[in-house]
């Protein structure tokens, strides 16, 4: 999926996906029900879910914004120098096979040049490294 400037992707109880996007400005991708699976160079990308499981694979991203309640959360960050992750959750975990350093709720990678802000109620944050596929 190519497009010049941004995407808006809506589901109340399906799945969204969309593999290979190149999206300038960004992708938001909404649903209450239903899993997010989104790939590809994604600008700003913000995703919403009350209870879907969320996917990214980023190969390019200025900023990530993610919001769920009860979802899990899992990005594989293709090609990336470095981030920035502030990871808010009641009750939800955050793993990484990434080096970097903690404070807080703010964890960082790298040269930092992604900026990864995740909200979750019971939702765990998971981001893995180079070419990282999940099931």
């Amino acid at each position: 999926m190519s497009v010049g400037d941004s995407v808006t992707l809506k589901s109340v109880s399906g799945n969204i996906e969309a593999s290979d996007i190149k999206a300038d400005i960004g992708v938001l991708a909404r649903t209450t029900s239903g899993n997010i699976y989104l790939s590809g160079e994604l600008g700003i990308n913000s995703c919403r879910s009350v209870s879907g499981r969320i996917e990214l694979y980023i190969y390019d991203a200025d900023s990530v914004d993610v919001n769920t309640t009860s979802g899990d959360v899992k990005m594989s960050l293709l090609e990336c120098p470095g981030y920035y992750v502030e990871f808010d959750s009641v009750s939800g975990e955050y793993t990484s096979d990434h080096s970097g350093s903690v404070s807080g709720n703010k964890y960082y990678s790298g040269d930092g040049s992604l900026e990864i802000n995740v909200e979750t109620v019971s939702g765990d944050l998971t981001l893995a490294g180079v070419g990282t596929r999940y099931d």
